[in-house]
């Protein structure tokens, strides 16, 4: 019965916090919130274009943070592809996912809830392994 959940999961633990929202029993997006950890959408999209960090504060800025509508925001602008935002998600959902994992301890919540409008429009699904299916 376990296999066909949707909705978030939560873990908060002493040392990350982590959402993982799953559609299905497939993980959609992951994502993780630690004090030493610095990957981020901002440092991949960095790091894989030719944007300006000023360029994506702003865009972060407008968005108030929220990289999921951030994301949005640089794909009606057409500043980055979708298959290359999506690649970028993939790897943070992935590295979220893996690092949830790792823990001992902590309190998990899993909310029926339904996935917030920028994922549902996404092809995005990431597998244990680590290879996503569009």
């Amino acid at each position: 019965s376990m296999a066909g959940l949707s909705g978030k999961l939560t873990l908060l633990t002493d040392v990350f916090n982590s959402e993982i929202y799953l559609d299905g029993g497939q993980v959609v997006f992951g994502s993780i919130s630690m004090s030493d950890y610095r990957t981020s959408l901002e440092t991949l999209i960095l790091n894989d274009t030719k944007f300006r960090h000023s360029d994506m504060v702003s865009m972060f800025s407008e968005a108030r943070g929220n990289s999921l509508k951030a994301g949005s925001l640089l794909i009606e602008r057409g500043l980055i592809s979708e298959d290359d935002l999506t690649d970028c998600y993939r790897r943070l959902s992935e590295d979220a996912v893996a690092r949830t994992f790792t823990a001992n301890s902590g309190h998990f919540f899993l909310e029926d809830m339904p996935l917030p409008v920028e994922l549902q429009n996404m092809k995005l699904r990431i597998s244990i392994e680590g290879r996503g299916e569009r």
